[in-house]
């Protein structure tokens, strides 16, 4: 065999198992449940376009799924479906991000609340150390002088 035989075999190898890599890694990519369209769910083994309306359908009168395994809930997709599945299946929720944003907000608010309660509390605070000061100097001043022998 020549050496230009050889490469061409290496590169037709190489090529085939390359190939089925990416075939590999586009079917081990992670599906939200949530969110996936018919084609998306369609990804997913022995889910076909029957099932993926079911998907679809169940979300749409039920909301969003909670966990991946309320999945087998949809007419079509039981414990063998489900199984073969599950490692790919995701349920982040919508509108997650924005909740996140809106309770970050939420806690800066209550952050600058309670710097502005300190201050506040330190303010009377001072002003009631300072009303008792006073307070004690009055009656320091009110008492009798001691005369030292």
């Amino acid at each position: 065999m020549t050496v230009k035989k050889i490469v061409i075999c290496l590169l037709v190898c190489v090529f085939f198992a390359g190939g089925s890599g990416l075939v590999m890694a586009a079917e081990t990519g992670q599906i939200n449940i949530n969110t996936a369209t018919a084609k998306e769910l369609m990804d997913l083994q022995k889910i076909g376009k029957k099932t993926a309306a079911n998907i679809i359908e169940y979300r749409s009168k039920n909301g969003p799924f909670k966990k991946v395994d309320d999945i087998k809930k949809v007419k079509g997709v039981g414990d063998k479906i489900f199984e073969m599945n599950k490692a790919r299946l995701s349920v982040d929720l919508p509108n997650a991000g924005t909740a996140v944003k809106k309770a970050d907000k939420a806690l800066e608010k209550a952050d600058d609340a309670v710097k502005k309660a300190d201050k506040t509390a330190e303010k009377a605070a001072d002003k009631a150390a300072d009303k008792a000061a006073d307070s004690l100097q009055k009656k320091a001043a009110e008492l009798p002088a001691v005369k030292k022998n």
